[in-house]
């Protein structure tokens, strides 16, 4: 029905089986949030996260895409940049390219006014 489905995960849980299925799916875009290179700059805002998981994940769902000749969905870094890690943008970029993953995308936080 040529609608465009995409999705965000954290990649802490992209095993082969889910991997597999992801790619079957037909989705079109998934979007690996990730906000360090290393586990101390990842787990300043990715509180309990396990920067190690992520990239273990981010492997797998590339050597899947690869292995079933699969054009997507298309593998997106995205890279929120606070005050902690904006000195990491270019290195995020190099490590997104280096793991095989389409783009990079660099999000600012903000806060909405709004209810509560």
């Amino acid at each position: 029905r040529k609608i465009f489905c995409s999705t965000s995960t954290n990649d802490h849980f992209l095993n082969d089986n889910k991997c597999k299925k992801t790619i079957q799916s037909g989705l079109k875009q998934l979007i690996i949030s990730i906000d360090g290179n290393d586990q101390e700059s990842y787990e300043q805002y990715r509180k309990k996260g396990n920067y190690e998981e992520v990239i273990k994940g981010v492997k797998n769902i590339v050597k899947w895409k690869k292995k079933m000749k699969s054009e997507s969905p298309t593998l997106v870094f995205q890279f929120l940049v606070v005050k902690t890690n904006e000195h990491l943008v270019e290195n995020m970029k190099s490590l997104s390219e280096e793991l095989g993953l389409n783009f990079t995308i660099l999000k600012s936080f903000s806060l909405k006014p709004g209810r509560i």
